[in-house]
This record gives structure tokens, sequence and C-alpha cells, in this order.
């Protein structure tokens, strides 16, 4: 059951992500948010974020195996949509022991200015948030 809710706020929180990425808060931005406070709030921020000028963010999902794993592959774009590569291929990966639900997340970076720039744009600082707010929602939920 657990599980379940995770993996669905997990989903909405990808989904609310995918509508931020055309917006300055981006699909990083708008999926922390999701993932930390909840879908319906990070929905509200992305709807007041305004429409993206120069740097874009293109995801595209690769894989996706209902409640166990999704892959997908991220890239900085410009305002045109032409890719600058290389990009990051994610992995997560969800899985279930005596009640506790473990996520594993693996970034693939093919170049250290990839890295570089992910961490430029305050990535450590969302990640760091988003998995402290990720094991706080399954101790609440597994207290339930």
């Amino acid at each position: 059951m657990e599980t379940t809710i995770v993996i669905l706020w997990v989903g909405l929180a990808l989904l609310v992500g995918v509508a931020g990425n055309n917006r300055n808060i981006g699909f990083g931005g708008a999926f922390f948010l999701a993932l930390l406070l909840s879908p319906l709030i990070g929905l509200i921020f992305v709807l007041l974020s305004k429409p993206k000028r120069d740097i874009k963010e293109e995801y595209k999902f690769l894989d996706i195996s209902p409640k166990t794993n999704f892959k997908m592959f991220n890239a900085f774009a410009d305002k045109d949509e032409n890719i600058d590569l290389p990009g990051s291929d994610w992995d997560y990966t969800f899985s279930e022991q005596n009640g506790k639900t473990t996520v594993c997340i693996t970034i693939y970076n093919e170049s250290l200015a990839r890295m570089e720039k992910m961490i430029e744009m305050r990535f450590k600082e969302g990640f760091t948030m988003s998995m402290t707010n990720l094991e706080n929602l399954l101790t609440t939920l597994g207290k339930k």
C-alpha cells in the first residue's frame, strides 16, 4: 500500500516536472517542489513561473516499469530546442522489503562539464532537499 502511494506521489511529481519544463522553474525545480511539498503546490508554482527564454531542459523517458523502475534522458537545450549534448541518464529503481520502500537513483553524466553545469544550477541543494522530504514522507507513511 505504501509503495503504491509513494509511486503515485513520485509519478504526479514527475508530471508536474514535465509541466514546468518550459518555464523558468524548469523540470528539476517543479519536480522537487512537487516531491517536497505536494504535486498540487508544485503545479501552482509551475503556473506562476514565467516561460523560459534561453536555456531549457529536455527529458525523454526511455523505459517505464510500473511500481519498480523508470529511466530517462536529460539534456540542456537552447530556446529553439537544439539539444546541448552530452546529457544525463537517470535511473530510478523502487524496491520494497519488509514494508520499507527503497528508492535508488543513479545519474550518469558523460562529461565533467555537464556535471559541473548541473551543480552550478543548484542541483545539489534541490536534490538533497527532495531526498530529505522523500525520507520524511516514507517515515510518515510507514507509521500509518
